[in-house]
């Protein structure tokens, strides 16, 4: 057994053991001497698996082996007596916390940087930043922005942008707020890849919509667009035969341009669904239920069709229709007090 003044090493069971002469005391081991250092390695078990001390590089490597830090041990950064920042697992979290507000946590040098996935509940769910295209994506994992959380864009003064969304903080209503008068809200780019808008009411059926391919601001079931005391339709012109659909709901049908017999079809009995149309020159106008003795109208109870055919009371006859579910109701609009809408059961 060696002995040195406040540390003693002895060969016991197998190990040669370092410890202070008097316990408690605060004696070191100290290998090299400053400026001049030791190189030293630590075998593992397996080869190639050492600690190694690389005193010229100032360097401590671990070449396949491990670092176990058990719950709640600490892994310290910064000249702190504490450190600086500090990284510890309580059996159920990784922490990292910093001893002062604002320190920064920063990932890559704008040079050479990381691609960052964070999983969700299985690997296919996950959230990723793409540094060499600059994106941040999410695959099946939502994003959740509470009362009073708002999302920012542009590079307004502050936090809020030039453009800022939230759902406010009564939880009533989505805001969309702009940092400037006239800041300008596109949809769409103008070409063919704009979208069709709905804006629905009470139910599925009932929707205000911008159709982008048509170019027109359309009505669907009994959804209206009020501008002061009128209310604005979507208004088509047929020519020819047409078989009228759920989605023309709210529309006004002309025969403009017509130059013989126009017959409209109506669709499906579905409650809710309803269209004028106006005969505008002077020919024939037929307005058809697509089944047979389904139609009301004035003092027939299971019409097929209600037509304007007369000679000379053709022109301005118009007749709106609605269905209630059960049938189509038919209520004509004739050309005069006297104006004749002929109808067919």
């Amino acid at each position: 057994m060696a002995r040195a003044v406040g540390i003693v090493t002895e060969w016991s069971s197998g190990n040669l053991v370092f410890k202070e002469k008097v316990a408690g005391s605060g004696k070191s081991v100290i290998f090299g001497a400053s400026s001049a250092g030791t190189d030293m390695t630590w075998y593992g078990n397996t080869a190639s698996a050492d600690m190694i001390w690389d005193a010229s590089a100032d360097k401590l490597i671990f070449d396949n082996a491990d670092i176990n830090l058990g719950d709640n041990d600490l892994l310290t950064f910064g000249d702190g007596s504490a450190g600086d920042v500090r990284m510890s697992f309580d059996g159920s979290n990784l922490n990292v916390t910093a001893l002062a507000d604002d320190e920064g946590w920063i990932f890559g040098n704008g040079t050479n940087n990381f691609d960052v996935t964070v999983y969700g509940s299985n690997s296919t769910n996950l959230i990723a930043s793409d540094a060499s295209n600059d994106d941040l994506h999410s695959v099946s994992v939502d994003f959740w922005l509470k009362d009073n959380t708002h999302l920012s864009w542009g590079t307004g003064s502050d936090k809020n942008g030039d453009v800022k969304i939230e759902w406010n903080s009564s939880g009533t209503t989505l805001d969309m707020v702009a940092a400037a008068n006239n800041t300008v809200w596109k949809i769409g780019t103008g070409s063919s890849d704009s979208f069709d808008v709905r804006m629905y009411g009470t139910n599925t059926t009932n929707y205000l919509w911008w159709d982008a391919s048509a170019n027109s601001l359309k009505q669907n079931g009994t959804a209206e667009l009020a501008i002061g005391r009128h209310s604005m339709a979507n208004v088509t012109a047929k020519t020819t035969d047409y078989s009228v659909t759920a989605a023309d709901t709210g529309s006004v049908f002309t025969t403009t341009g017509a130059s013989a017999t126009v017959t409209f079809t109506l669709p499906v009995k579905t409650s809710g669904l309803a269209y004028w149309f106006i005969n505008t020159v002077d020919y024939n106008m037929v307005v058809a239920a697509n089944t047979a003795d389904t139609m009301v109208t004035f003092n027939d109870a299971t019409a097929d069709s209600v037509a304007f055919s007369t000679s000379s009371e053709k022109i301005g006859g118009a007749v709106r229709v609605f269905c209630d579910g059960t049938k189509w109701i038919a209520l004509p609009f004739g050309t005069k007090s006297t104006g004749t809408m002929t109808v067919n059961t």
